[in-house]
């Protein structure tokens, strides 16, 4: 299935407005904002961004929650609305690449350029994750860790689960050697094509096809898997580090049970 682009006063998002339907209300902002505080050095920049979206939307969320995102796979579960240290955003997990909670009306973010953003939602249970997956989160297998943190946790059954692959460099741009290659290969001995050698020396590697692979094999539907399919580094609306080197921005996936 593929998304849909909204357009909102010259801004662009990415969504699936049938899951808002289902009571999960997401967007993946694109490359005319930016919303990483490392890249805009200004908090009241990121808020007004933040409060424009909510607004745009009519949402109206409690408070805001979001990983530190250290390229790991520890996943913070939201239990109460005082997780995490404050931050001038709302709560920071310090230590996570990741949020899952069964709290209505909070927003999980998860920031991301090439990496891909991951969201999850359970439509029976009600519990969502926003998770962040970059090539070395991806090896460390934090997906499919967060599909089993919403079975242990919150009694969700992977058949049930929707798992939303947002805007990410893919196999075309994501060009890597034999240091990493080889410990891909390692830890996806099965990955075929997914992982090519294009020349004496370069590698690509097809980061959502592995994920797509692992989450089948843990039970996930392939009916429930929708895959945005945008390449960050092909396409000039969208941020992408490969290709913008110091002058990459940040986008954001924005969830919220409502």
């Amino acid at each position: 299935m593929k998304p849909q682009i909204i357009s909102v006063d010259n801004h662009k998002f990415i969504a699936y407005p049938h899951l808002w339907d289902m009571g999960f209300f997401h967007v993946f902002t694109t490359g005319d904002m930016d919303m990483g505080f490392v890249t805009t050095k200004s908090y009241p920049l990121l808020k007004e961004q933040i409060a424009f979206i909510m607004d745009a939307f009519e949402m109206k969320p409690r408070g805001l929650f979001s990983g530190y995102q250290i390229h790991g796979d520890y996943i913070e579960s939201i239990v109460t609305e005082k997780e995490g240290d404050a931050f001038p955003l709302g709560r920071m997990s310090p230590e996570s690449d990741g949020t899952i909670t069964n709290i209505k009306n909070i927003t999980l973010m998860t920031k991301f350029a090439d990496c891909m953003p991951l969201l999850f939602f359970d439509p029976i249970k009600k519990v969502q994750a926003g998770i962040h997956s970059g090539w070395k989160g991806t090896m460390l297998h934090i997906g499919p860790k967060a599909l089993k943190k919403m079975v242990a946790q919150y009694g969700s059954n992977p058949r049930d689960i929707i798992v939303v692959i947002g805007p990410s460099i893919r196999k075309c741009h994501f060009e890597v050697e034999a240091d990493v290659a080889i410990p891909f290969m390692e830890q996806f001995p099965h990955a075929g094509d997914k992982i090519v050698k294009v020349d004496s020396v370069k590698y690509h590697i097809d980061l959502q096809g592995l994920l797509r692979e692992e989450l089948l094999s843990e039970g996930i539907q392939a009916e429930n898997i929708l895959e945005t399919g945008f390449c960050t580094h092909c396409e000039p609306w969208l941020h992408s580090y490969r290709r913008d080197k110091e002058n990459f921005g940040l986008m954001a996936a924005l969830s919220i049970l409502i």
